[in-house]
């Protein structure tokens, strides 16, 4: 089987047909990821093909210190949340931050959170501020943790995604969340009074 770097050359010297190939190796691996991010197996089909075709665009500026594989995931998982936001349909039931001293969970309620219309936040207010707060993440912890909080994914599957160690997802994954909850206590005027009185 041609090595990757051999393909890529190739496209580069402008042979399109090697690109058809690496596109037929892993199209199944990034369509996979997009499904498990969007849900949707017509929004994942245009998330994956959108990823190959920004992939082309770009494969200029791909450094072969990381593996093609990880790149494309990377760029589907970029696609594939900007389709979520496009939606604005992501519901997150919960964010939590810790550390060696400390634990607190942020419980998004899933229903109403007060009878009184005066003093309720929307699902849809509440949603738009969580992926407003997300979007403002640079791609590195952003990437983790749509992965992790929104879709589920273990850490070991996060790690074999991005190619790094579990280790480094979990620290990642920690200052994301630390990011994001002060994000949304800084919003005071769209959170329920649980999030406000967050400490």
């Amino acid at each position: 089987m041609q090595e990757d770097s051999f393909l890529i050359k190739q496209v580069l010297n402008g042979d399109n047909e090697a690109y058809d190939i690496l596109m037929k190796r892993y199209e199944k691996k990034v369509f996979n990821l997009s499904l498990r991010i969007l849900g949707n197996y017509e929004d994942a089909a245009d998330a994956t093909q959108e990823a190959f075709i920004r992939a082309y665009k770009s494969l200029k500026t791909f450094r072969n210190d990381s593996k093609f594989s990880t790149w494309v995931c990377r760029i589907v998982t970029n696609v594939s949340y900007d389709f979520l936001r496009k939606r604005k349909k992501v519901t997150i039931v919960s964010i939590h931050t810790d550390n060696d001293d400390n634990r607190r969970d942020i419980d998004i309620p899933d229903t109403d959170v007060s009878s009184n219309p005066a003093d309720s936040v929307t699902r849809d207010e509440l949603r738009k501020a969580i992926v407003e707060a997300i979007a403002s993440l640079e791609p590195a912890h952003r990437d983790i943790i749509v992965l992790r909080d929104i879709k589920g994914f273990s850490y070991k599957e996060i790690g074999d995604q991005l190619n790094i160690a579990e280790g480094t997802v979990k620290s990642r994954l920690n200052r994301a969340r630390i990011k994001v909850s002060k994000i949304l206590k800084n919003s005071g005027e769209l959170l329920p009074p649980l999030l406000r009185q967050t400490k």
